[in-house]
């Protein structure tokens, strides 16, 4: 029986927060699943190398996985970022 897409986190994260935020926070969210399916990729290019079938050399691996690596960053500082607020103001 397939999940009703609200149970999804991204759906709960759009629809819980103001107008100005989900964007910021869906694309904070795709950085991160990105990321993930980068770093599976290299695994399987890694395990593919070691079976003798190379589709990219070990540069090729490494430069997938600090591309990986630098969205996950990118993520999590855009999720922190906004997390933050500031305090208010005292006039």
């Amino acid at each position: 029986m397939a999940r009703d897409f609200r149970d999804n986190r991204a759906f709960h994260i759009a629809h819980n927060f103001p107008p100005q935020l989900p964007r910021a926070h869906l694309t904070a969210l795709f950085l991160t699943k990105l990321a993930k399916h980068l770093a599976l990729l290299a695994c399987l290019m890694i395990v593919g190398q070691a079976t003798g079938q190379p589709p990219l050399g070990p540069i090729g691996i490494f430069l997938l996985i600090v591309f990986a690596a630098s969205l996950q960053c990118a993520s999590r500082s855009l999720q922190g970022r906004l997390l933050y607020r500031h305090p208010p103001s005292r006039r």
